[in-house]
Formats: structure tokens, sequence, C-alpha cells
């Protein structure tokens, strides 16, 4: 029995993996997930980004229809919504109220978007972002003065928050998501 035969969904993470750099596939990888798909494969992409900033390399591809996005806490189909995990209002505020003596930078994501302090925006590589992924974050933020303010504001609406800290080192981008009270916390 021919094993391939009986996978049935295929999750390709994307930063870091799939992705030749941060935009585009490699000619093999398209092919070969354009191979997966017209088998009767479904395949799904994965990324910790927003919708809105999935590359159209991968979303452009003929019956890639799903993605998982915003570190998990987002599914769509066909570029539409069918399941947002919010992180609750006092989830939110016992975070803000965790890191409030504290220098960081904050990032939300609310319904697909990206919101960050304006000083990562502007100069990302000074908070630990990878170079390869400099125009990315650069383009691809809303720009907030007051980051504590606005993902208080938006409380009832966040499906992420990321929270950058500065170690002696340098700057680490850890990313915590609470969700209907379990909570799930991932460093990089």
């Amino acid at each position: 029995m021919d094993k391939m035969n009986d996978i049935k969904l295929i999750a390709l993470d994307l930063d870091g993996t799939t992705l030749a750099d941060s935009d585009t596939l490699s000619k093999r990888t398209q092919t070969a997930i354009e191979s997966a798909i017209k088998s009767g494969i479904t395949v799904v992409a994965a990324s910790g980004r927003p919708f809105v900033m999935m590359p159209d390399s991968v979303m452009n591809i003929v019956g890639l229809d799903y993605a998982i996005t915003s570190n998990g806490a987002v599914i769509s189909k066909c570029g539409k919504t069918v399941h947002r995990s919010l992180i609750l209002p006092d989830d939110v505020l016992k975070i803000l109220g965790a890191v409030r003596n504290d220098d960081v930078i904050l990032e939300g994501f609310i319904d697909g978007f990206t919101y960050a302090d304006v000083r990562y925006v502007h100069r990302p590589l000074d908070y630990g972002c990878e170079p390869e992924y400099f125009e990315y974050t650069r383009s691809c933020h809303g720009k907030i003065v007051d980051m504590r303010s606005f993902l208080s504001k938006h409380r009832n609406e966040l499906d992420l928050i990321s929270i950058i800290v500065q170690f002696i080192v340098g700057y680490c981008r850890s990313e915590i998501r609470f969700s209907g009270g379990d909570k799930c916390i991932q460093w990089r």
C-alpha cells in the first residue's frame, strides 16, 4: 500500500522553513505543494503572521484554501475567518499589569492586523528583529505611540500580544497568548 495515499493534510510553517526568504517560495517547494493539492491532500499554511501579511507566493496557490495565522489564534478558509481565539479581556489587563514597570516593546494582533510600538516599527533591528524580516516588520505594523493604552482600549479584540524584552545581551522576542483561561507561552 502506498503510504502517500494515507496523507490527508499537510500543514506548513512558513517563516524560516517553507519560505526561501521572508516572502517567496522556491520553485521546487511550490511544485511540491501544487502536486500535493492535485493529489487530494489538503495543504494549510501556518504562520505567526497576521492573515493580511501572508505572502502572495503562498496564498495565490490554487487549492491552498486554509491558513492558520497569528500563531494559531486565527483560522481562515478562502480568505475569510472561520475561527478566532481571542485573549480574555482580564488576561490582557494582567499582562499589562505584569509589564507595567518594564521598558518593553509590545505588539497586538487584532483581526488580521498587527499594531506595534512605534519605536519597534522605526528601528526593528535595534529590538532583535532578524535582518531578513526588516522590511516586512516596517511595512506591516500599525505604528502606535502608547501601546499600553491601545491594548487596554482594544482588550476585547486581541488575538495575540507579543512582548519584546531586553536582556543583557540584547533583545529577545517572546510571544504570549492567553485564550479561554488556558495560558500558552512561547519564547523565541
